[in-house]
């Protein structure tokens, strides 16, 4: 009977759960502008790097140089670089990079779309990232929408752009491409500071960068902790969708 009523109603097996995943969380710091307390609070989850530094501003190229070209693990599956401010708060983001570079067998990388809260005006999330200057964007990749299209897991589909704004304050990239990064000399600049090389230019200077396209752009998130674009939202252009404005930066 629970078989009939299942045939009835339509119903179909559930997705398999998604594996669980093994984090290793590493906090960089220059050992003097970092917050102690916290570190403390969440010394059983993390482990902290700590680099002498003769320029604070030099940790991001620190950070991915260790990351990239460190002793550590290299038998993970992803390596993820992060600035501080950014929240995954999507428990799919880490398979949906799997999918994604494994499909493009490493020619390209992922980057997600950055969004800042907004409790007005039933606005929801504000899309940080707007276009670049072209002269900037255009010296690394030229801007494409819709150059591709998959079907995350047999059911989500998503179409991806070559983004006039390729960064995301972060980076993924697989163990075989960490392995290409490994082996060259990476930019210290060259892409707006220091802070944007390391979480930028690092990956588009040796692999093609894609986001979401802008009608799918929740399929990658995440959110920009320290809301500073907020302030903006009047003195940008919007591009509205679905009460979802699109700021559009003159960075």
């Amino acid at each position: 009977m629970a078989d009939q009523a299942i045939d009835h109603f339509g119903l179909e097996p559930t997705q398999p759960a998604i594996e669980p995943l093994k984090l290793e969380i590493t906090v960089c710091t220059d050992g003097k502008n970092e917050l102690s307390e916290v570190l403390h609070e969440y010394r059983d989850f993390i482990q902290v790097k700590r680099f002498e530094l003769d320029d604070p501003r030099k940790l991001p190229i620190a950070t991915r140089d260790w990351l990239l070209k460190g002793d550590q693990n290299d038998d993970d599956d992803l390596y993820a670089y992060l600035e501080d401010d950014i929240v995954i708060n999507d428990r799919d983001f880490f398979d949906k990079q799997l999918w994604f570079l494994g499909h493009t067998k490493g020619s390209h990388c992922l980057m997600p779309h950055r969004y800042e809260l907004i409790f007005r005006r039933k606005v929801g999330h504000l899309l940080i990232d707007g276009p670049l200057r072209p002269e900037l964007v255009r010296k690394f990749s030229t801007p494409q929408s819709n150059v591709a299209r998959g079907s995350y897991r047999g059911i989500v589909s998503v179409a991806f752009d070559i983004p006039e704004n390729p960064h995301s304050g972060m980076f993924v990239v697989s163990k075989d491409q960490k392995d290409i990064l490994a082996n060259q000399e990476l930019p210290c600049d060259g892409f707006i500071s220091p802070l944007e090389t390391a979480a930028t230019l690092t990956v588009l200077n040796s692999f093609k960068v894609c986001k979401p396209s802008i009608d799918c752009y929740d399929f990658l998130t995440v959110e920009h902790g320290h809301a500073s674009f907020t302030s903006f939202m009047n003195k940008w252009q919007h591009r509205p969708m679905q009460a979802v404005p699109t700021a559009q930066s003159e960075t």
